[in-house]
């Protein structure tokens, strides 16, 4: 696997994803700021010394807040360099990523059917049958 290229923030363009892949070194203390090593950032632009970057909400985020992401505003003297395009993860997919506890998605799904978002719900219907599939045919086998 290739190595990810550091470059300083004044190389994004406003919409690149982004991560920090190094972090911040405090010059008092020694002590390193991991903040944001890591995590999938959309560079906004940079006005009045500030980085202005977006991070999306997960889906269930997303669900609670009705927001799908928030802004986050770093000082630029402060994290100039560290900086690197955003690289997806291959060996993660998306059912890697998801919470298999019946009670937790039944809880989304009566959240999202009360709040209208029937689109989601019916998302959340399908993983939670296919989670129930899943743990009935463990059953069969257990028998």
């Amino acid at each position: 696997m290739k190595e990810q290229e550091q470059v300083d923030i004044f190389t994004f363009k406003k919409g690149d994803l982004i991560t920090r892949i190094l972090p911040m070194l405090d010059e008092e203390d020694g002590h390193k700021n991991y903040t944001f090593v890591g995590r999938k950032l959309i560079f906004m632009g940079i006005a009045n010394a500030t980085i202005y970057v977006a991070q999306e909400f997960d889906k269930l985020t997303q669900l609670f807040l009705g927001l799908d992401k928030t802004i986050i505003q770093l000082p630029v003297d402060l994290w100039p360099t560290g900086w690197s395009y955003y690289v997806e993860p291959e060996f993660l997919d998306e059912d890697s990523m998801l919470i298999n506890d019946e009670k937790m998605m039944q809880e989304q799904l009566n959240f999202a059917i009360e709040n209208q978002h029937f689109e989601k719900a019916e998302d959340i219907r399908k993983k939670l049958d296919e989670l129930r599939k899943k743990d009935d045919k463990k059953d069969d086998n257990l028998e």
